[in-house]
């Protein structure tokens, strides 16, 4: 019942640098390119007008700035850059640097002058050429894919009534749609292992000709998927894609030794007249073979846990538990 209930604290996590120790050189690297340049990861904000040529305006580009006002009010970046970025340090400059410039020029002559000092590459990344489509870059270092996904669905939330209804709004970048495929691990994980269950149900019941087999066939599986994870649960090893194929692992070592001890059962019932002596002839029949495997399976997956890359070893330790 208590690893039943610690189950519920499993989370989904895929930080690709929680996979090494903090000594490690690649996190060495990555947290100083963090500290010293900006982060090794990027996705992007890009925005859609329908009013043609509306990013070529003031007005276009402080719909831009308000949202990178957002993104930066977030607190979670190391930095951003748009066309509203360009703007504002090119009025700044144009101005002998005076910081009470540092913002979207106001006159339109005033912006085609800064925009038509600018070749086409420097713009190619933050606007298309008809200034209908804007983007926004934000480089970051969150490699917590929790922390990253609730900021994301935040400017989800917050984006459509900021922009409008005239500009359409997508929110982009690789290490989203890999942060949002490890969010399916869950759900994926819940339907994979109820299937499973539905399976050994139905073939124990077919095998055995009656529901009550396949029930008690559930039992065993059930176990070790409840310890696994609990067992999670109470440490806080999250659910990654090493950590998911445990529980399946674990069910087909218990599906084998279910099959053993009822098929056994079921001969031995046939040799004895008394249900106990059945059982008695069973478990002495089967219980070396079946606990010899365990621990040997258990030690092979043991090994893993001497690795550095700590999914395996996880992988390594919850297998052999």
């Amino acid at each position: 019942l208590w690893f039943g209930i610690r189950a519920f604290d499993v989370y989904v996590n895929n930080d690709p640098l929680s996979y090494f120790p903090d000594d490690h050189p690649f996190v060495h690297d990555a947290n100083t390119v963090h500290e010293e340049l900006a982060g090794l990861q990027v996705f992007s904000v890009t925005m859609s007008s329908k009013i043609p040529r509306l990013f070529e305006t003031s007005a276009g580009m402080k719909k831009i700035d308000a949202v990178q006002s957002v993104i930066d009010h977030q607190g979670l970046y190391d930095k951003t850059l748009s066309l509203a970025t360009l703007m504002s340090l090119m009025h700044q400059e144009f101005h002998a640097g005076d910081t009470n410039f540092h913002k979207i020029p106001e006159a339109a002559e005033d912006i085609d002058l800064y925009l038509s000092s600018l070749t086409r590459g420097d713009l190619e990344g933050f606007v298309t050429e008809d200034y209908s489509t804007a983007r926004i870059s934000v480089r970051h270092n969150v490699s917590d894919s929790v922390r990253l996904n609730a900021a994301v669905d935040e400017l989800l939330e917050v984006l459509p009534t900021l922009l409008g209804p005239d500009i359409e709004f997508a929110i982009t970048g690789k290490n989203l749609m890999v942060n949002r495929a490890a969010e399916s691990l869950m759900k994926g994980q819940i339907a994979s292992l109820i299937l499973v269950l539905f399976i050994i149900f139905v073939l124990f019941t077919v095998l055995y000709t009656s529901w009550l087999a396949g029930l008690l066939a559930l039992v065993p599986n059930l176990i070790p998927i409840v310890l696994n994870f609990g067992l999670m649960g109470y440490l806080g090893v999250p659910l990654n894609p090493c950590t998911a194929m445990v529980a399946a692992i674990a069910i087909g070592v218990a599906v084998d030794d279910t099959i053993h001890l009822m098929t056994r059962f079921g001969t031995e019932s046939k040799l004895h007249l008394d249900e106990r002596d059945a059982v008695r002839a069973t478990i002495r029949g089967e219980a070396v073979p079946i606990v010899s495997t365990s621990i040997a399976l258990a030690l092979g997956f043991g090994v893993l846990a001497l690795s550095n890359f700590s999914i395996v070893a996880q992988f390594g330790l919850l297998a052999a538990a």
